[in-house]
Parts: structure tokens; sequence; C-alpha cells
């Protein structure tokens, strides 16, 4: 493999004679082999000429010639400000370039500019202007103006970003300090042609953006202006991948740029040909030709997920990307919007997941996966059926074709993912393979202590969570709060994240607002900044969408170190009353009481009921504590899928088990089967119908008849002189019941024959000690 050092040993640095030791801005500009000319000339006069003047420019050639050489020494002569790094390799690699430019780069924040483009007289000041009121590390942008007189730039959401790119890399202005914490550019060939796309979306996991409404840089070559066609299978699959350790400019040097293995240890091997051809030969055959290895492929390392969404939603986030980081990336989601959605994506996931799906393309693309045998989950982190109580979404009720949509999503998928016992209720009947997921929140966010520095005089922190959608509940309560705040005025301090309802009436105490962010990692990483003591946190439960809901903000007011006063609804069932928390009827007389008693309530005292809520979380709902159980979920789902044809009418899949009364342990493996959604069967030998055994005490307690077969289909090597007549019985049985897998603890023939007549699986395993369900699962899955 060719490592970045290749193209980096012949570096000819040329400094000036008095560089600017600590410049406001580093100003990178590759210069590509040939690009010399009066584009070129004026770019760098557009720089050199920027009402700013503090500022560094860094200039690294990839394969430029002696001229060029000439011409930068002499700009240097009268121009301190200019750093050359001159290089006669030809890499073709532009984001290679640019992290060189970054281990050279002394200022405080950074900007990039490229050939063929002019900054307006005042573009670095427009952006600086902004920046130095950040007050942590963010990303500052404008617009561009294309020769075909288009602006390109467009107010931040993340949403937008992920589906296309909309910030022009040659106008922006970010912090010197994100390139040292999450990495530089990817100078990988396959990232050649979105390479600052996908460090934009690096940085959206965990910094602001800011956009100013100017024009800051126009495109005066149409080269320059035309943008390679980015594939969008491949910037998908492989910006999903976590790659934060490899890109470290620490380890720039010896970062591989065709690094095959890392393809093949997390993309299927169809999409891994396709970068191959693409990308990677085209371009070794121009700067490796000799040095071509044939890499055979290696297992994939990951459980690849392709998650279909209609709009950016914070649930994708907290659910999968949390386990992708807790499992090290053996499970990556690849997120993409309902109508980017590609056949080659399809292909090279392992399961596909429609989060909140309600179009007739979302049922074209389940019908999709369903033809190419990929298990498909429908995930409702809301009660989307309970929807038209509210009046906004009268239009969604029973029998409009939204609502009827959904349903359908509902019920073909292979399985049906909920965080709430109410939504996974209300989805039964339409599809019984439901199975709830908790909410969860990474360990890292929860670990950390309450301080025990406190002073007598401390005020009392109080959070206020509003993103929006309980502004509504908020002025409910804030006569209570503002009662509150009358009585115990500086000694309580308010922290809003979000904003506070126009109309409502300034509070007498001191009050902090946090702005709203994009990531959520970054609101996360602001909740767990402070030390909170109280977090408000009111739902109404007048409509059954709201009893519905996931119990997140449990998580987040625990991950803030503070005590959650909740409203007393279903969404908050997990919270102990008096224990983990603190729970409230709706009305503003108790919620003044409460607030004021545990306002009153000494620290210690709080301090106990927090370190219990901080012990429930870690043990049940962190991403760690659950990623076996989101592990089984995914293997359960790909069996639901293998059994679509050997289904009952009730949607449930059969397993059959031919159990020996006094096997505990593999009854425990039929335990576990229910607990995920499976129909249980059972047979045991003529011989135990009079047995009396715990085990079958068990079985009559749920109420089951008790249904015996012939003793030697029990016995891993019996034989019998009515053989046949005894498969065709067995096989016929099978079939009665619409059996999906017929399950004995060791192998029999007789057993395995039956099941081969009846066209079905038959699996001979039993796991000793501690069963894992996923591993039940990949063993059901290993023999359908």
């Amino acid at each position: 493999m060719i490592a970045a050092q290749t193209f980096l040993t012949d570096q000819r640095l040329y400094l000036p004679k008095h560089r600017n030791a600590s410049p406001q801005i580093s100003v990178i500009l590759p210069l590509p082999k040939g690009s010399w000319s009066h584009h070129f000339a004026a770019t760098i006069q557009s720089i050199l000429d920027q009402s700013m003047k503090d500022f560094e420019l860094i200039i690294v050639g990839d394969g430029c010639d002696q001229t060029v050489i000439n011409a930068l020494v002499y700009l240097q002569a009268n121009e301190p400000r200019i750093i050359y790094a001159h290089h006669d390799t030809w890499s073709e690699l532009p984001a290679l370039r640019i992290n060189e430019g970054l281990l050279l780069a002394k200022g405080k924040y950074i900007a990039y500019m490229f050939t063929g483009v002019e900054w307006e007289r005042d573009a670095l000041l427009h952006l600086y202007r902004e920046i130095v009121h950040c007050t942590s590390p963010t990303v500052v942008y404008g617009s561009s103006m294309l020769p075909t007189q288009q602006v390109f730039g467009a107010r931040y959401a993340f949403g937008l970003l992920m589906k296309n790119n909309i910030i022009p890399n040659h106008a922006v202005l970010h912090h010197a300090q994100i390139v040292h914490e999450i990495g530089g550019y990817d100078c990988h060939i396959a990232v050649r042609q979105f390479c600052d796309w996908d460090f934009w979306m690096r940085c959206a996991k965990r910094y602001s953006f800011v956009y100013v409404d100017r024009i800051i840089s126009k495109v005066r070559s149409v080269k320059a202006a035309t943008q390679a066609a980015t594939d969008l299978d491949v910037s998908r699959f492989i910006c999903s991948i976590n790659r934060s350790d490899r890109l470290r400019l620490s380890h720039f040097h010896q970062f591989s740029v065709d690094d095959v293995l890392l393809l093949y240890r997390y993309l299927d091997s169809p999409l891994v040909d396709v970068i191959k051809n693409r990308y990677m030969y085209p371009w070794l055959l121009s700067h490796a030709a000799g040095r071509i290895e044939a890499i055979p492929p290696v297992p994939r390392e990951s459980i690849n997920l392709l998650v279909v969404l209609v709009h950016k939603d914070a649930s994708a986030e907290i659910c999968f990307t949390n386990f992708q980081e807790a499992s090290n990336n053996s499970i990556i989601p690849f997120f993409y919007y309902e109508d980017q959605v590609t056949s080659l994506a399809i292909q090279s996931a392992d399961v596909i997941i429609l989060l909140r799906l309600s179009s007739q393309l979302a049922i074209d693309l389940q019908s999709s996966a369903i033809a190419l045998n990929k298990p498909v989950i429908y995930l409702l982190d809301d009660d989307l059926l309970g929807m038209h109580e509210l009046k906004e979404w009268v239009s969604w009720g029973p029998g409009s074709p939204i609502y009827n949509r959904i349903s359908h999503l509902i019920k073909h998928s292979d399985a049906v993912a909920t965080y709430s016992p109410l939504v996974q209720e209300v989805v039964r009947p339409i599809n019984p393979r439901v199975c709830q997921l908790n909410t969860n929140i990474l360990r890292k966010y929860v670990e950390s202590k309450l301080s025990d520095d406190r002073k007598p005089n401390d005020p009392v922190r109080i959070g206020i969570i509003n993103t929006g959608s309980r502004a509504e509940e908020l002025r409910f309560i804030w006569p209570a709060i503002f009662r509150l705040s009358h009585e115990k005025g500086n000694s309580v301090h308010f922290e809003v994240w979000g904003e506070i309802p126009n109309g409502l009436p300034n509070l007498l105490s001191p009050v902090t607002i946090r702005s709203k962010t994009f990531s959520y990692y970054q609101y996360l990483d602001s909740l767990t900044s402070i030390r909170m003591d109280l977090m408000l946190v009111p739902l109404f439960d007048n409509i059954r969408l709201r009893n519905g809901k996931t119990p997140i903000k449990y998580l987040e007011a625990t991950a803030a170190g503070a005590i959650g006063i909740y409203s007393n609804n279903l969404s908050y069932v997990a919270v102990n009353d008096g224990v983990t928390g603190v729970k409230i009827r709706n009305n503003e007389v108790d919620w003044y009481r409460l607030m004021k008693k545990w306002v009153e309530t000494p620290y210690v005292e709080r301090k106990k009921i927090w370190s219990l809520a901080k012990e429930h979380i870690l043990n049940e709902f962190t991403t760690e504590s659950q990623l076996n159980h989101f592990y089984s979920f995914l293997e359960l789902s790909k069996f639901h899928a293998s059994a679509r044809a050997k289904r009952f009418p009730d949607g449930k899949p059969r397993i059959a088990y031919l159990l020996n009364p006094e096997d505990q342990q593999f009854y425990d493996h039929a335990m576990i089967a229910e607990r995920y959604g499976i129909e249980l069967v059972w047979r045991l030998p003529e011989t135990s119908h009079k047995a009396d055994t715990p085990l079958i005490a068990a079985i009559k307690r749920r109420g089951e008849v008790m249904e015996y077969i012939p003793d030697v289909l029990f016995h891993p090597l019996s034989s019998c002189s009515n053989q046949g007549t005894l498969i065709k019985a067995i096989a016929d049985w099978i079939k009665d019941h619409r059996i999906t897998i017929i399950h004995t603890p060791a192998f029999n023939i007789l057993v395995a024959q039956a099941a081969q007549t009846a066209g079905i699986p038959y699996a001979a395993f039993k796991i000793s000690g501690k069963i894992d369900p996923g591993e039940l699962f990949k063993q059901y899955n290993r023999f359908i």
C-alpha cells in the first residue's frame, strides 16, 4: 500500500525571512500540477489584497515545475506572508496537500483557497468578525458566486448538509483546533471527489456552523466550478465509517492512500469493486503503475444498516450512531434520504431500516428490499398512528392515505422496533413481530461525577429544555417557575436550552439561554459541561401520542447531574418516584410546591437521588448496556426475513422444540425466542406424560396443552422398524402446523429427514451457560 509519506519526502520548503509566528489566520492553497495561469495569479492577488491583513498564505505545490518556484520566490521577497512547500512528485490528491498545509499552519483559524477562485476584498474580514464571537470551535462560512451567476451556499441545517454539500470550500473559516481534534482531510483515493464534504460532515457531529449571508468568493474558472460527479453510494458508505483515529494529523505520514483492506473490512464486496474500478485503478495506473497489488477480499467485520430517513432525525443519531461508537464500527449506519436510495445501496446493506417513513416511495423501497431478500425493520420512535390527535396533524387520521401507508409499512416489515410499551401495543395488532428498544445514551456522558466543592451560598441551578415540541407545557408551568423565581431571587439560576416562548414574563432570577444546536452530541457536550441541580421535564398526557414518548429527558437530566422533576406520564414509567427522580401531577400548585421543596433540600440529599438515577441508567439505558440486545434484534430481523414464507397466519414464525422434560437449559432457549416474538410449539417424549419435573410444571402453568411424540425422536442415533411412516407423520405435522424451523438439542437423523421432507430447516444445537439471544438467532439464521 502507498503511504502519504511517499508524496512528502521531496518537500522543499521556501520560508520568508521574517515569518509571523502567530498569525490570526492560515490560508491553505493547494496548487495542482499545470494550474499556473492568469487564473492562479488572480487567485493569489485576491488573497493578498484582503482588507484583513493578519494572515499567512501557505501554498502547497503538487508536481509543479521550476517556473512556479521562481514566480513564488519572487513574490515572497516582497510578501513575507507567503510560505511555499514545493513537490516535484505529483499526487493528484488535493486532500493530501491540504493536510500538509495544516501541519505547516500557525494561525488560530484556517481558511482554504483554490486556483480559479477569487475572494471579495472583505471576505476574510466578514468571516473573522463572526468567528471571534464564537465561544467554542466553530465553522463559519458564506456563499460563492459561480460563473453561471448562480449562488452556491445556503443557511446551515444538518439535514441539508447530509443530503448534499451546501458549503463552498473556498468560503470557510474555522478554528484550527478542529483539525487537531477530529483529524484533517481524508486523502484516500476513493474520497478524492468529496473530501471537503466528508470533512464538513465529520465537523457537524461535534461543532457549530454559522452562516454569513454574503458572497465571499467568486469562481472565475469553469474548471474550478465543475464539480466531479460524486458517486452517491461511495460517498454515503465511506463517510459513514468512523475514521477519526486514522485521520489524526499526527498519523498523517503513515496514512495509506490506497488502503483497500479498510474498504473490505466495512463494505460489501460489490461496492468495493465499484470503488476500485471507478476510482482506485485509474489513479494507480497514473501514479503507481508498477505497484498495483492484488489484495484478496477479507471477511467484513461490520453489520451494515441502511437507515432511510425522510428528514434529519435526532433519534437516528441517538440510536444508530451511538451503537456505531459503542461497537467500535462493528455496527455501521449508512444514512440515506428516501429519494436518494439506490439499488446498490440496498444490495450493500445487511438490514434496511425505515425510520418514520410514510410515503408511497417508502412502500416501493420496502418492496425492493424484500425482493432482494433484505431484512426490513420499521422504526417508530413516536406513535405515528396517533398523530391525528394533534390538531395540526388531523389529516393523518384512520382511513387517510398517510395512515394507510404507515399501516402498510408496519404490516409488511419483517420486524418493527418501538421505544415505548404503549406504541408496542398499538403496533402489535398490525404486526406481531414487534420488539421494544430502549432509548440510549453513551456511557461517557453519564459517568461524570457531581462536584462536591459546592459552597453554602452557591445558587441552585435549574435546567429547562425546550426544543420547541414542549413549548405548550412550558407555558403551563411558567407561573409556578415565576413564583419560585420571585421568592428565591438570586439563590436560583435558570439554564434554558432552546428558547423561552414569547409573551412570558421575565424571571427575577439569573437566566442563561443556551442556543439550540444542530448536533445532538454538541448538545450533550453543552448539557454535561455544567453542574445542574434540578431539571424540569413537563409533559402533558391528554393524548395518546404524548404517553408514547421516549424517556430521553430522564437520561439527559441525569447526565447533566440533575434530579429530574417529571410529569407523572406513562413516558416516564422508568422513573421511580422519590428514588431516581420526582414525579408530579400537572397543576401549577404542585409544580411550585415540589420545585420549592427540592430547591430547599440539602445538596447531600439531592445527590443520593441523582446517584441512584445514574446507577439505573448505567445499568439499563446506556448504549453499552443495550448493545447486546440491539445485536440480538438485528439477528432477529434476519430470522424474520428468512422465515417470510413460513409464518403462521397470525404473522408470527413458529419454532418447534422437541423438549426433554429434564432439560431446563434447552427450555431456556425457547423462552428467549418467545421473548423476541416467536411462537413456540412443544413436543415431549411419550414416556414423559406422567413426569413431574419443574420444567413440566412451568409448561402447565402457561396453560398449554401437552403433546407427545415417540421417544425415538429424542435419541441422536435412533432408528426403528417403521421409520418411513414416522418420518412422514412428523413431516405432515410440521406442514399442518406451519412450523418455520424445528429445533432439538442434539442431532437426530429421523427429525432431519422429516424436516427435509417438509421443506423446513432443522437446527440441532444447544448453547451452554448463559444464553446470548444474538447468538441464538445467529445459529437459527445459519441453519436457515
